[in-house]
């Protein structure tokens, strides 16, 4: 619930960056892939999401029910092993690549 919190400190590109990079480990080329952007713009948005989350305030006020909605809809997510909807709930328009060796994924 702690990271979950953290995380809402972020914009949501600094969130997908953040989780595909220290969550999941993937490599500044995959993440920049899969973002859209350059390797370089991943690493600063890497940067500014550590900084946010170093200086520990919210970047808004939300009503306890809009906090605990994407809390529950993300743990979910988890359980279920749903990677669509985790991105779904990282950013909306981030997208997914995978090498399945020539398989199709299901």
């Amino acid at each position: 619930m702690a990271v979950l919190l953290l995380l809402e400190r972020l914009t949501l590109l600094q969130r997908a960056v953040f989780v595909l990079r220290e969550v999941f480990g993937f490599g500044d080329p995959d993440i920049a892939s899969a973002v859209g952007r350059s390797e370089a713009a991943c690493r600063q948005l890497a940067v500014r999401a550590r900084r946010h989350l170093d200086v520990g305030r919210p970047r808004f006020e939300a009503r306890r029910r809009e906090r605990e909605e994407p809390s529950e809809g993300f743990l979910d997510a988890l359980r279920e092993g749903s990677v669509d909807r985790l991105q779904e709930l990282l950013a909306a328009d981030v997208r997914m690549v995978a090498d399945s060796s020539g398989k199709a994924l299901r």
